[in-house]
């Protein structure tokens, strides 16, 4: 049965937004708003916006800069997705994926149907993933936008949905990059529920978080099985959770 967990901690993502169009402005981009006020509002945290234009080259550009930027967890898109021939936001989504998630247009569609029945086709609305990070592409409507997250997203992107959401997979995006039965290649294995890891859950900082305020990658943090006693002051210092909290076979709490 699908259900938020309230026993667990809501942990944010990072999220990047980004609109494809050839005529919006920051100022009228009300669909790129509407999706940086939804995933704000959820409580996420929006690092990065854009307006690009309708060129497949521009907009796989902003993707992969995002996709190297371990400060981002989630790429949404909006606008594009349409079957005009300006409209390649699916095709420059497509060409940077290493996995289609192929539900997310799916259920997108679906979802749509009882709204504006057999015009749904004309959405192409897509989903996958890349070096670690999810992207999604939306229809440029504030109503799609809205349908996409409150119906889709805002689940998905929540680590208390049960029985499985996409946030708890972030660890293991890049698996197929390592050899993980060798010892020297666990760099990308999730984090063990070490002492680090339950204070960072009941102060509701994610791993992704906690690596963007070190200033350093979410996929280091991964790899500490606890964490390393230099790193310790920096991290009580980012976060505010006590030494003995974060390492406690280093530290007491008197």
């Amino acid at each position: 049965m699908s259900r938020i967990d309230e026993t667990r901690p809501f942990l944010p993502v990072n999220i990047a937004i980004l609109t494809v169009s050839d005529t919006r402005t920051e100022a009228d981009d009300k669909s790129g708003q509407t999706l940086v006020d939804l995933a704000g509002g959820a409580g996420h945290h929006v690092v990065a916006r854009a307006i690009v234009r309708d060129e497949r080259d521009a907009i796989v550009a902003k993707l992969k800069a995002w996709i190297a930027d371990p400060a981002v967890d989630v790429v949404i898109s909006t606008g594009g997705t349409g079957v005009t021939g300006r409209d390649i936001t699916p095709e420059a989504f497509k060409s940077v994926y290493e996995k289609e998630i192929e539900g997310f247009g799916e259920l997108f569609r679906m979802l749509s149907y009882p709204k504006v029945k057999t015009s749904t086709i004309q959405s192409r609305a897509t989903g996958g993933v890349a070096g670690g990070t999810y992207l999604f592409a939306l229809p440029g409507s504030p109503n799609g936008c809205r349908d996409g997250w409150e119906e889709i997203l805002k689940w998905q992107l929540d680590n208390r949905h049960r029985p499985c959401n996409l946030v708890e997979l972030m660890p293991r995006l890049q698996e197929h990059k390592k050899n993980m039965h060798c010892p020297a290649m666990l760099s990308l294995r999730p984090m063990k529920k070490s002492a680090l890891r339950k204070a960072l859950e009941r102060a509701g900082i994610s791993v992704s978080e906690l690596a963007r305020r070190l200033k350093i990658s979410r996929q280091a943090v991964q790899q500490w099985e606890q964490a390393p006693a230099e790193m310790v002051p920096k991290i009580a210092k980012a976060t505010g959770i006590s030494r003995a909290s974060i390492r406690p076979d280093l530290y007491s709490e008197n």
